[in-house]
């Protein structure tokens, strides 16, 4: 029997944020308690079954480099990407992306992937297999799907974020051999390195 502990938040009042996304286009995006809007898409947190999000520096010319910021909400019904910082032309409008990102990933944080990971353990603990990227977690511990090279849960494996990568290790054991490396927008490979550590205390 697995639990994961969901923290009691507090309730977050309705937040607008409009990013510039060249010169005559914006973005809207309304963050609160249940719920995001980007422009026409609605995705209440409930319904999210998988999420990404991650940040990359991009040269724009010799002189100028952007941030781009995305994010990715998936539920059965649709694909709700955020995307910040992409355009090429027009003002970068650092401050309102910066702000609007570090609100969002925040609040998926603390409202969204407690629940994903429950899932995700609860799915382990009846016998399943589910895949984040190339790694297929199961109640023996964690696998390759490219190489085969498998790490049990007696050998604590961690995850960590390295440069737009979620790279898994074992700590006991080959410690400077990672199992894989998964770019972080993959589907719920930012669910990992609080996934594993709940996993190795539930199954080792």
């Amino acid at each position: 029997m697995t639990a994961t502990i969901v923290p009691s938040l507090p309730l977050l009042s309705p937040t607008t944020f409009v990013v510039t996304r060249g010169w005559t286009e914006t973005s809207s995006c309304v963050v609160d308690a249940g719920s995001v809007n980007w422009n026409d898409q609605h995705v209440s947190f409930t319904e999210v079954t998988g999420l990404a999000y991650g940040t990359r520096r991009r040269s724009l010319n010799l002189v100028q480099r952007r941030t781009e910021r995305t994010i990715v909400l998936e539920t059965d019904r649709a694909r709700c990407i955020i995307e910040m910082g992409t355009n090429r032309f027009g003002p970068s409008d650092e401050r309102a992306q910066h702000d609007l990102y570090a609100t969002l990933v925040a609040t998926l944080h603390g409202r969204v992937e407690p629940r994903l990971r429950g899932d995700l353990l609860r799915s382990i603990a009846a016998g399943g297999s589910p895949m984040i990227g190339d790694l297929e977690l199961d109640r023996c511990g964690v696998t390759s799907a490219v190489s085969g090279t498998s790490i049990e849960w007696r050998q604590l494996p961690e995850a960590q974020l390295e440069q737009g990568m979620v790279v898994v290790r074992a700590t006991i054991e080959h410690p400077d051999m990672p199992l894989a490396s998964i770019p972080m927008l993959s589907t719920n490979a930012v669910l990992l390195p609080e996934l594993l550590a709940e996993a190795t205390f539930s199954f080792s």
